[in-house]
């Protein structure tokens, strides 16, 4: 026979011994007579109802709002998509008529620099520079205007552009000669003025021009005075040829003034405040031309018989 294991062994006499105490406690507790408790049966599962038989009543009121709830949120929901779609539509439109209009623009700017080209090219051809200097044309300043598009207005009431044109032509001859080019290249795009050949003085909104030519009794030699780091220009107005007029030389006295270290020891200022208006020089070539010089101070007048500045 097979041995069985200790641990088998021991368990067996521990079931035992407590089977038999269970039924040793029956027996005593049936001998007092002692009334017992019946147990009750477990209640048979009843499986989970997972829909009502019959519909949940509700009232009328509730059932009308979940209804109007539901269609207010049906209309909002195609508002929405609505103004998307409208804005979605909105917004090509608009990039078309950017690009649109950018190709225009394109267009335009080409036109106008062929245009500006050409009218280049016939300057260039009719009045070609007879002097070893930088030239410039006044159709290379400004846009191409259309015929019949410029306004003729006084030079007073028209305002340059000062800083473009003294950094476009300092030092420049402007061609073709003559006066009438220096005040087209003056005005701005879509203006034209009126002006005396006979005057060197013009007035405009923010500056004076001044036009000087060499004369056989006042040459350049006598109106520039060199210096090693600087240049005097002094210049006759003389009043009694009526050249310009009395009340030009005083509007002259009040420009704008040079640096007070260069100021003329036998010259002296107007009592009046001087203005910020700039004066720029125009000096007449031999052969023709007028070249650009720049800005010039008010550095006071000589009283003699001409005034000069």
């Amino acid at each position: 026979m097979n041995a069985k294991a200790p641990g088998a062994l021991s368990l067996g006499k521990y079931e035992a011994k407590r089977l038999r105490r269970i039924e040793e406690n029956r027996r005593m507790l049936l001998s007092l007579n002692l009334p017992t408790i019946p147990r009750r049966a477990k209640p048979a599962p009843v499986p989970k109802q997972t829909q009502r038989a019959e519909p949940v009543m509700r009232s009328g009121r509730l059932r009308q709002e979940s209804i109007q709830a539901r269609q207010k949120k049906r209309q909002q929901d195609i508002i929405m998509r609505l103004q998307a779609l409208q804005l979605a539509r909105l917004q090509q439109k608009q990039a078309l008529q950017l690009a649109r209009l950018q190709r225009k623009q394109k267009r335009e700017h080409n036109r106008r620099e062929n245009q500006r080209e050409q009218e280049f090219q016939q300057a260039l051809k009719k009045y070609p520079p007879t002097i070893d200097l930088p030239f410039v044309y006044p159709c290379q300043l400004k846009s191409s205007i259309e015929d019949g598009k410029q306004q003729n207005l006084l030079s007073s009431s028209l305002e340059m552009e000062l800083d473009t044109f003294h950094s476009r032509c300092l030092g420049i001859q402007l061609l073709p000669v003559g006066k009438q080019t220096v005040v087209e290249a003056l005005c701005p795009p879509e203006y034209t003025t009126q002006f005396s050949t006979m005057n060197n003085v013009h007035v405009w909104k923010n500056a004076i021009t001044l036009l000087v030519s060499e004369e056989c009794d006042v040459p350049y030699s006598r109106m520039l005075q060199c210096e090693s780091t600087r240049v005097f220009f002094d210049w006759g107005a003389r009043t009694q040829r009526q050249e310009i007029s009395s009340e030009m030389v005083q509007q002259l006295r009040h420009v704008q003034k040079g640096n007070e270290e260069l100021r003329l020891n036998d010259s002296y200022y107007a009592s009046e405040e001087p203005s910020a208006t700039p004066v720029l020089l125009f000096l007449q070539h031999a052969k023709g031309p007028y070249i650009y010089c720049g800005r010039i101070g008010y550095l006071g007048y000589r009283a003699n018989t001409n005034i000069y500045y």
